[in-house]
């Protein structure tokens, strides 16, 4: 058995003694969390305490809010980023709008292995996705001009 608990920013634990084995439904399986948490000195605080055994993070993700609008590092104009159909079958279509430059698309599953990646040079990119197995997965991409998106997809 592995228990531990997660505490973000030092409020009330947003997890205690979590059986990740019982919760995957067994070993060797991932599950996925997600907690809002508002970070107001630059840093996010994240502390992990095993209670029983020796419970192993193999993977931690941190995402801005889901809105589809997100900011460019240092500047002021706004990207309008689309990823869709979510659920897909075979292929999601990734929009930038504007695109300036290059944009560096990867897609992980929820263990964080790489499962695709590609460099997008029009503003428009169809990914095909057949190859991958049915399940979640993590779409995040960087542009030059610093947006880093990342977005939870399901394969059908």
């Amino acid at each position: 058995m592995s228990f531990f608990s997660v505490n973000l920013e030092g409020g009330a634990p947003e997890l205690v003694n979590l059986d990740v084995i019982a919760q995957a439904g067994g070993a060797n399986r991932a599950i996925a969390r997600t907690f809002p948490v508002t970070v107001t000195d630059g840093i996010l605080d994240v502390v992990f305490s095993s209670t029983v055994s020796r419970a192993m993070i193999a993977a931690i993700q941190i995402v801005s809010p889901t809105s589809a609008r997100v900011s460019t590092t240092g500047e002021d104009s706004k990207s309008l980023i689309e990823l869709y159909p979510n659920p897909f079958a075979d292929q999601l279509t990734l929009k930038i709008i504007p695109l300036t430059g290059l944009a560096y698309i990867r897609v992980t599953d929820l263990i964080g292995r790489v499962v695709y990646q590609a460099t997008q040079r029009s503003g428009e990119e169809i990914l095909n996705l057949s190859g991958l197995s049915k399940g979640m997965y993590w779409v995040t991409l960087q542009t030059n001009g610093g947006v880093i998106y990342s977005r939870k997809v399901v394969k059908q």
